[in-house]
């Protein structure tokens, strides 16, 4: 991707992060297709494969998603939600996605890593981490792991105080309901566990290779 494709996307995203905060934690709703609701109760129900990888098969169809690995936030009646750990955008000062503007404390600014989350609504923002206690507005995946599009985990980072595991991404995947059950009974997935160095370690070409070695043997 050129460099000037790149600083667009990374233009959009200080707004993207607004809007995404609003979609994916608004107060009071309910469960519903595409962006995952707010609240993490509300995802303890069907959510089958949410906290696992998908792991594309060597004989995925889709060129945006070969040798893609995928950690699924949400999978439950309404769809599925995923963040793509595998593909980089490039590596961009943090002050460029709070909108130009410094970080809230001076001499605190930093670059951070953006990656490819997915080819859907490219322009909203989300940061995967680990914690043993998720911040609030997050979404819970795991035991030690969470999904939050909070703009003020942004500035957290930018002040060297945000959590020590962590990427942030542009863009989705996501499938409608009962499309991903479809998919991996057609031989399109494996699963694999969502281990912490696959989910954040810098070696993205082995990822793949990585996560095909873990995958679980039935589905």
């Amino acid at each position: 991707m050129r460099r000037k494709e790149i600083n667009v996307r990374i233009r959009c995203l200080a707004w993207g992060f607004v809007v995404a905060a609003l979609l994916l934690f608004p107060a009071g709703a309910p469960s519903g297709a595409g962006i995952p609701p707010g609240s993490p109760d509300l995802l303890q129900a069907e959510n089958f494969q949410a906290g696992n990888l998908l792991v594309a098969s060597p004989g995925m169809a889709d060129p945006r998603f070969r040798e893609s690995v995928i950690l699924i936030v949400k999978h439950d009646a309404s769809g599925a939600f995923g963040l793509v750990l595998n593909r980089t955008l490039g590596t961009v000062d943090i002050s460029m996605l709070l909108g130009g503007k410094k970080p809230e404390e001076p001499g605190q600014s930093r670059e951070v890593l953006l990656h490819y989350g997915g080819p859907v609504q490219v322009t909203k923002g989300f940061v995967l981490y680990a914690s043993d206690k998720p911040l609030p507005n997050s979404i819970r995946v795991g035991k030690r792991i969470a999904v939050s599009s909070d703009a003020s985990l942004l500035n957290a980072i930018a002040r060297g105080e945000g959590p020590e595991k962590m990427m942030i991404a542009l863009g989705y995947a996501g499938w409608r309901p009962g499309q991903l059950k479809a998919e991996m009974r057609r031989g399109d997935w494996f699963t694999a566990p969502a281990e912490e160095d696959i989910l954040f370690d810098k070696s993205h070409p082995t990822k793949w290779r990585r996560a095909m070695d873990r995958r679980f043997r039935t589905l």
